[in-house]
């Protein structure tokens, strides 16, 4: 394992790849790759979640979790005061349609 992780980063591979074809974790094939000292940090990445035109308000509370049939879709970066939409959705569905079609994109071309 740690000759395919050395050889396989010095190829330019990335960790999940490498994870996939040990057939491990990836947290477990970063985790071996930090020990060996592979990588030195994990870098991290924040979605962007400012608001699109059209954007409804936010209704539920700061920091509150809603019951099913309102919408959950958070209106701010989890380390600040963030609030879920709250707006009305189907019982099954866990965002109100304006967020749904923001999470499920229809493909160009096919």
């Amino acid at each position: 394992m740690t000759a395919f992780l050395r050889a396989k980063r010095r190829e330019g591979k990335t960790m999940r790849w490498i994870a996939a074809h040990l057939g491990i974790t990836l947290g477990r094939a970063v985790a071996k790759a930090a020990r060996l000292r592979l990588i030195l940090h994990v870098p991290r990445t924040y979605v962007a979640t400012e608001p699109m035109p059209g954007e409804p308000a936010p209704i539920g509370g700061e920091r509150e979790v809603l019951d099913e049939g309102r919408c959950r879709w958070i209106g701010a970066d989890m380390g600040t005061a963030w609030r879920m939409c709250g707006h009305a959705c189907a019982n099954d569905e866990p965002w109100c349609p304006h967020h749904k079609a923001r999470v499920f994109v229809e493909e160009v071309g096919r």
